[in-house]
């Protein structure tokens, strides 16, 4: 399905500059070095994303077991219950975030304005799960959850494209999924495992945890996401070529 999709315009900054390829530490090093030359950008990006991958990584590690020992209810009976609100609002999420954002793109209008809305309606949902009264409610913030989390994987991605000049995207994404991926993965499920087990205590120990560290990584969302839209406005969105140095000493 990729194949039919057409190649996209080139922005007029990479126009009519050959394209060559570079030895790998080469272009490690000159993506590494504009990394750290804007990294007044990169840095709260790169936090905002990284949260939001810990959040996600962690509610799809925990929320099973979380809503079955709250609620005393069986693995098999937690599973359809929680497909059934996870699937629609997670995939309605996406969508809704990728055609209003395509929206704000088209309209002129700043992207991570919604990027900020999203992180605080996903930190709401996430500690919600944690500490709401009912299953009812539960379910309820389980949703909310699901539906803005997705939104800093798009925005981070836009805004990723937007800051990276062409030749350099492939390795600084790279560097980029290395922090999203590694850091969301591995030690987002695992902070919220130790909170259960040395924080808390009692059958509310993992719920305890889930909400307490879902909500020092929803403040982490918000806090980067609305220092990075602060200092996009006061910069050009996209960088030019010119201005990309390699960092002094390679890698």
């Amino acid at each position: 399905l990729l194949l039919l999709a057409p190649e996209p315009a080139r922005p007029s900054g990479d126009l009519g500059k050959p394209i060559h390829a570079e030895g790998f530490r080469k272009g490690v090093d000159a993506a590494l070095g504009h990394m750290r030359d804007n990294l007044a950008i990169y840095a709260p990006l790169i936090l905002f994303v990284t949260f939001g991958a810990m959040s996600n990584f962690s509610k799809s590690s925990w929320s099973p077991a979380l809503i079955g020992r709250t609620w005393a209810m069986q693995p098999q009976d937690v599973g359809p219950l929680l497909g059934a609100i996870v699937l629609p609002a997670g995939v309605g999420g996406l969508l809704f975030s990728g055609f209003l954002l395509n929206w704000l793109v088209v309209k002129g209008k700043d992207i991570r304005s919604y990027g900020l809305i999203a992180a605080v309606g996903s930190a709401i949902g996430m500690v919600g799960m944690g500490l709401a009264p009912s299953l009812s409610l539960t379910l309820v913030m389980t949703g909310i959850a699901s539906f803005f989390l997705g939104t800093s994987y798009s925005v981070g991605a836009a805004t990723l494209g937007e800051v990276t000049p062409v030749r350099l995207m492939g390795k600084v994404t790279a560097v980029y999924f290395i922090f999203q991926s590694l850091l969301g993965a591995a030690l987002g499920p695992f902070l919220v495992a130790t909170g259960s087990q040395y924080m808390f205590s009692g059958q509310s120990a993992l719920a305890y945890s889930f909400a307490f560290w879902m909500g020092l990584f929803g403040v982490g969302m918000v806090i980067a996401v609305a220092v990075l839209r602060q200092r996009l406005r006061d910069k050009p969105a996209h960088l030019p070529e010119q201005e990309i140095k390699p960092a002094a000493a390679p890698i």
